[in-house]
């Protein structure tokens, strides 16, 4: 029976030892963390989104982000530092700020979302766990004509793709919502789901553990021993580990695995927050995002999930009171009902996302026969979480992949 032993717990790590389980390969699990530690697939929205296929560097973020940097409540922010790792990607991502480069990525991202989605739905059928899985769709909702503009130009280039889009009135949105929003309009996209991270993880990780998938807590890798191109061994803070096959997917830690692969992956850590409200206090039937706060809204059973800002600050997990306080001050703005006195943020999560500066995913094989990665894929880790699993399965048995991922070599910037 081959091995493979993944690096990284998260949603990625997970859903690649799920398909690989299902192909007969022994797996074992490394994380540097505790069993008990939410890492970032816990505490995200836990959006399934078809309809995001703009990447993160796309034409005016560059124009927005010079504003937003002054601002450091704003939803995207950038900590000026002299560092030539961030200089690099920004350099980058400056480079991919375009419309060539939104045009070439966008039908991969689609498709990868669409089909992911399609895989949760097959895991939810098949009732191995509960995760409350559900399609009911994303709404966009605007309070102001410039955003309107932009989410309506927007739907017209997801109808192009074939993508079902509904624009909808303030009354038709607090008809579906079941209740008083303050918003201009809203483009609704049928085809989006949405799930609960914090179930999915754990019980996905209580279903692997039962059929054998071995779990490593506490482990730092610490080095790699590479010998006739291949890694042969892990060394870490609690002894040396044979490898047959290696998965690195370490999220926005990898860049530092993959120095020692010779491998060139610009990541930066995207640093976003998420709280809890009782849905009694505010409440949507609909997954929805906030345009102009950039503030994700999810429906979790008894509570509601607000999610939202991005901060490239390094690997800090430290929490910035003011970028939670804007997620906080956003949300009046929309719910008609809520006072800010009742929104209690001192539970806040903080989690890192790993941002690519072309806003696609490093899928694929490295420099050595036997290592593989899957990083870099910023907000879009719990959406994609099964089509990366399948595709790093399909890699290992060699077999046709479900979609072609050349694109996102993670060779593409060495």
């Amino acid at each position: 029976m081959q091995k493979v032993t993944i690096i990284g717990a998260g949603v990625i790590g997970l859903c690649a030892a799920y398909y690989l389980n299902q192909k007969g390969f022994a797996v074992t699990i490394i994380d540097q963390g505790k069993e008990q530690e939410a890492n970032c697939s816990f505490g995200n929205a836990g959006m399934i989104v078809p309809s995001h296929f703009v990447p993160l560097a796309a034409p005016g973020i560059i124009t927005k982000g010079l504003k937003w940097m002054i601002n450091p409540t704003s939803p995207f922010y950038i900590k000026p530092k002299l560092d030539l790792a961030l200089m690099n990607w920004l350099w980058q991502f400056y480079k991919h700020a375009t419309a060539d480069h939104v045009e070439k990525s966008s039908q991969l991202l689609h498709d990868l979302n669409r089909i992911s989605n399609e895989l949760y739905s097959e895991i939810n059928h098949a009732n191995l766990f509960d995760f409350d899985y559900e399609r009911k769709g994303l709404m966009m909702l605007y309070n102001s004509d410039k955003c309107g503009q932009e989410e309506l130009e927007l739907a017209q280039k997801a109808k192009s793709m074939g993508i079902k889009v509904e624009t909808l009135t303030p009354q038709r949105i607090n008809e579906i919502q079941q209740t008083k929003l303050n918003v201009k309009g809203g483009i609704f996209f049928p085809g989006d789901a949405h799930l609960n991270p914090n179930k999915f993880m754990q019980n996905m990780r209580s279903y692997l553990l039962n059929l054998g998938v071995e779990f490593k807590w506490e482990t730092r890798v610490e080095g790699l021993s590479i010998e006739k191109n291949k890694v042969q061994n892990l060394n870490t803070n609690r002894g040396e580990f044979r490898v047959d096959k290696l998965l690195i997917a370490t999220g926005s830690w990898t860049p530092k695995l993959a120095k020692v692969l010779r491998l060139k992956l610009p990541i930066q850590a995207g640093k976003g927050y998420s709280f809890n409200m009782n849905s009694e206090i505010a409440s949507l039937v609909v997954p929805s995002v906030l345009c102009e706060a950039k503030v994700a809204v999810t429906p979790l059973g008894n509570e509601t999930r607000f999610a939202g800002t991005m901060g490239i600050e390094g690997l800090s997990l430290k929490k910035n009171t003011r970028r939670i306080l804007a997620i906080k001050k956003a949300i009046p703005n929309y719910f008609s009902s809520v006072q800010e006195d009742q929104i209690d943020v001192g539970n806040t999560w903080v989690g890192l996302r790993p941002c690519s500066p072309d806003g696609l995913p490093f899928i694929g094989k490295c420099l050595q026969d036997n290592v593989l990665v899957a990083a870099g894929h910023a907000m879009m880790g719990m959406s994609l979480g099964p089509i990366t699993g399948k595709i790093i399965s399909e890699m290992l048995t060699e077999e046709k992949l479900t979609i072609g991922v050349e694109q996102l070599s993670p060779l593409r910037y060495s």
